[in-house]
């Protein structure tokens, strides 16, 4: 009593052996996903450092062809520099 027939017993080793197969295919997929997340996340940190560069590049252009706009048509702009509020605000 307590002692499982051996078929009884032969069914079960087969189950947990299938659940043990079934349990490594659900890790390994789960890990392949964790390496295309982790290299889809560091292909977008490189999107954005890119973007970041691009924003830079144009609001130095654009501020450069603002300067000259207006030193062609003999206007004085005020600097700008950011204030401790994160704002801007001018000084002459």
């Amino acid at each position: 009593m307590g002692l499982c027939a051996p078929s009884a017993a032969a069914d079960q080793e087969v189950h947990v052996h299938s659940q043990k197969k079934s349990l490594e295919k659900t890790i390994q997929d789960e890990e392949a996903a964790i390496a295309d997340v982790t290299e889809a996340i560091a292909t977008l940190k490189d999107d954005i450092a890119a973007c970041i560069a691009s924003i830079v590049a144009l609001d130095q252009a654009v501020a450069e062809a603002t300067e000259h706009d207006a030193s062609a048509k003999g206007f004085a702009l005020p600097t700008c520099r950011p204030s401790p509020n994160g704002g801007i605000r001018g000084s002459n």
